[in-house]
């Protein structure tokens, strides 16, 4: 005769239900206790990076301030307010748990105005349009002749002449390199192996693009010898004649 094996009796809902409500309590209880806690909470906050914006206006923009709780912090992450923000590139947050946090910051820089119905657009490095503006606000040189249809906010500017102006940004940032830019530096493109500049009183035949950091070399050493009243053409477009500066009278 086979022996009879019990059967653990099942719980009842309503007793599943106050265990497992239960535990929700506890967990909200412990969380709530670590977000109260003065053992979490941020005493330093290092911003590095910024130049546009001030140490304030990041705080302020990631609602994060010193005397916060660091997990309130986490939980409330502002980093998605800047995604639309042409300037900057990409913010790294980094924890030395608990007391302390260090935002950097990779912002993007312009390095030229491009004329746009009576206007400007600020653009950088990689062509990238960064706001539009009505005065030209800082000596960046100024690119005419570029073929566009339209823009967009935070996009890369879309132009006819590809080639031509992924050159023109390489000039742009030439010039910053070695420091040309003390003064407004105008680029006109006519065509890939045209290229002028106009700089105070001097007009630059650049010629074509090949050579451009050499010849952007050699203007920075000319530019030494030629008083800033003084007018006339400068001519570096044959990188194989002697460069000449004929006076404008």
């Amino acid at each position: 005769m086979g022996k009879m094996i019990p059967f653990p009796k099942k719980k009842s809902k309503r007793t599943l239900s106050i265990s497992i409500l239960s535990m929700i309590i506890s967990i909200a209880t412990f969380f709530s206790i670590i977000l109260i806690s003065p053992i979490f909470t941020l005493k330093q906050i290092e911003v590095l990076g910024n130049e546009r914006y001030s140490i304030e206006e990041i705080l302020d923009r990631l609602h994060i301030q010193e005397g916060m709780n660091v997990f309130g912090f986490i939980m409330n992450n502002e980093i998605k307010k800047f995604k639309n923000d042409p300037y900057i590139e990409k913010i790294d947050i980094k924890l030395d748990f608990p007391h302390q946090v260090q935002i950097n910051i990779i912002e993007r820089k312009a390095i030229g105005y491009v004329p746009y119905m009576g206007a400007y657009l600020s653009i950088d490095k990689d062509g990238r349009v960064l706001e539009t503006t009505n005065q030209l606000d800082f000596p960046l040189p100024l690119v005419v002749g570029l073929q566009f249809q339209g823009f967009s906010l935070g996009d890369i500017l879309i132009v006819e002449q590809e080639e031509i102006f992924d050159v023109i940004l390489k000039i742009s940032q030439t010039m910053f390199k070695y420091d040309i830019l003390d003064k407004m530096v105008k680029i006109d493109i006519n065509s890939s192996k045209d290229i002028q500049l106009q700089i105070g009183n001097i007009h630059v035949l650049l010629g074509g693009i090949q050579e451009y950091d050499y010849k952007i070399r050699a203007l920075l050493q000319i530019l030494k010898y030629i008083p800033k009243e003084d007018k006339g053409f400068l001519d570096l477009s044959d990188t194989s004649k002697p460069f000449v500066f004929k006076y404008l009278t």
